[in-house]
């Protein structure tokens, strides 16, 4: 595995969950492929088209100043153009310590050029 492949990704990883974080939807939506996409766990597939309305209304839902965090990232493969991962993301209301979510994530990463990009985020419960 390419050492500064694996520095990329995890870095990509982080910084997903910083803009999320920071509510940047514009940032966020830059991560995607045209055709990237987030799975549900109900299997539901939220295209990039639809993700701007998704983001708002998943944030929306969450407390103003939660925090999105990325813990046991494990990259499982990465080839010349692909890479994936899985990552537990844990999401906290600061304000009162408080959890608010624990999903686990698969990552399905494209690199265009010399950039990473998310093909596909699948979302799962725990």
């Amino acid at each position: 595995m390419d050492s500064n492949a694996f520095i990329e990704v995890s870095a990509f990883l982080v910084k997903a969950d910083e803009l999320a974080s920071q509510r940047n939807y514009e940032q966020y939506l830059d991560l995607f492929t045209p055709n990237g996409t987030i799975i549900l766990p109900d299997k539901s597939t939220i295209s990039l088209d639809q993700m701007n309305t998704f983001l708002h209304q998943t944030w929306g839902n969450e407390p103003a100043e939660s925090i999105h965090l990325t813990l046991n990232s494990v990259i499982t493969s990465i080839t010349q153009n692909e890479a994936y991962a899985t990552t537990k993301m844990l999401i906290i209301d600061p304000s009162h310590n408080k959890i608010v979510n624990l999903v686990a994530v698969n990552h399905e990463l494209i690199l265009v050029g010399k950039r990473w990009y998310y093909g596909a985020r699948t979302i799962q419960t725990l």
